[in-house]
């Protein structure tokens, strides 16, 4: 991939090279931008997991808490809402369920719908939790997430909303007015 004068090669562009030597005329665009897509994944994984760190959960549990926070004044989603949300196999997610109850986070209590069904609630101390986390700077600490807000948060929405588009077929084009 060619770079403009005065710009650093990354580690993509060094594989890519190498995979050039060894055999010209590959076509390696898919691969290139899966690459760069996986490392950007990698590095805010890793911001994300120091900030989970620090509220002494993990990532996939502040995302769980973080979903029950949106839910809106009731703070409760069911099981099955939480798994869409969290993207977690079930059995992790009552692993999750367990250990954040257990920490007083969250609490389950029975489904006023559906005798069988039980829902999922946040509690008081959680919500403190979760909006120290995410709302009081918390995320603007980390560099990796400083990036962001610095450079075009427009054009990185648009890249985002265009590689998920293609990883979902393009079902749900998303609409966005990216270069404007």
């Amino acid at each position: 991939m060619a770079r403009e004068r005065g710009q650093e090669k990354d580690f993509v562009d060094r594989m890519l090279e190498e995979i050039e030597a060894e055999s010209p005329g590959r076509d390696t665009r898919t691969m290139a931008a899966a690459s760069r897509v996986l490392r950007t994944a990698f590095f805010f994984q890793a911001a994300m997991d120091r900030i989970a760190a620090r509220a002494k959960v993990t990532y996939r549990e502040l995302l769980l808490l973080a979903a029950l926070r949106r839910a809106g004044p009731a703070f409760c989603l069911n099981p099955g809402q939480l798994l869409k949300e969290c993207f977690a196999p079930s059995s992790t997610m009552t692993r999750q369920l367990d250990r954040l109850a257990g920490k007083g986070l969250l609490e389950r209590k029975p489904d006023p719908n559906d005798r069988r069904g039980v829902l999922v609630k946040l509690t008081p101390k959680g919500k403190r939790l979760i909006d120290a986390t995410l709302t009081l700077g918390v995320l603007g600490d980390e560099p990796e997430l400083q990036t962001i807000e610095r450079s075009r948060p427009r054009r990185s929405k648009c890249l985002t909303a265009f590689c998920i588009g293609c990883w979902y077929g393009w079902r749900r084009r998303p609409r966005i007015s990216c270069w404007a």
